[in-house]
């Protein structure tokens, strides 16, 4: 088995349409690694029939920032993530990536604490999402992505 990775992916929807061809590309990208991604219960529903992922967080965001990221920030750590790419642009998101314990921690510099992440880089506004996700992608060392994916099933 590869390395243990970790995937941020909070919301909004569009975005996290967009993030399906970033997942396509983490998978093929590293096949022998073990794909995690963590999300949101609000958009769980788009991605739990993606096989991409052996195993899925749940934030919730409603509730208190802090308290909820010191839980998950425990049981994130005991998985032992190897990498996390968070395609999150956003402060909070890097607070997360980093109470991971994860040795590299990728994803855009966002407020005050840059050491958050182990590697990151502006999110460009005059580039699309996609263009951004794929310089995230580059620092991980994964191919660009390419089309975007739906998971849910016609019953659902």
């Amino acid at each position: 088995m590869g390395n243990k990775i970790l995937v941020i992916k909070l919301g909004a929807l569009g975005d996290m349409v967009l993030a399906s061809a970033a997942f396509a590309s983490l998978r093929k990208s590293f096949p022998n690694s073990e794909l995690s991604l963590l999300t949101t219960p609000i958009y769980f529903p788009l991605v739990k029939s993606c096989s991409y992922f052996t195993e899925f967080f749940l934030f919730r965001r409603e509730e208190n920032f802090f308290l909820q990221a010191l839980h998950s920030g425990v049981t994130l750590r005991r998985k032992r993530f190897t990498l996390v790419v968070n395609l999150q642009n956003n402060f909070k998101a890097n607070i997360l990536a980093y109470l991971t314990g994860a040795p590299e921690r990728i994803g855009f510099r966002k407020g005050p604490l840059r050491k958050l992440l182990t590697r990151s880089l502006l999110y460009n506004p005059a580039e699309n999402a996609l263009w951004n996700i794929n310089q995230v992608l580059a620092l991980a060392g994964a191919s660009p992505a390419e089309k975007m994916e739906s998971y849910i099933t016609p019953e659902e």
